[in-house]
């Protein structure tokens, strides 16, 4: 992840993001900033925008079959 070029303070997801996530980085990701919330798992996505949030759901779908949803504060449950 890398800051918006903009300075807006916002985190911004490479396009490639998904050539390096692996089921090791995703427990890492879990690990680091993540938690149990009632029958699932959310992972903190709080300085991403809507849109790169949205890709991330698309990619842990596609990649690991996990069936996430946007909740507060643009967190990922899945």
């Amino acid at each position: 992840m890398v800051f918006s070029p903009s300075g807006t303070g916002i985190k911004c997801v490479p396009e490639n993001i998904s050539m390096y996530l692996t089921p090791i980085s995703l427990a890492y990701w879990f690990m680091d900033d993540g938690g149990r919330t009632g029958s699932g798992i959310h992972l903190n996505t709080n300085a991403f925008s809507l849109s790169d949030v949205e890709r991330l759901c698309h990619i842990l779908n596609d990649k690991f079959n996990l069936k996430c949803t946007i909740h507060s504060r643009n967190r990922i449950y899945i």
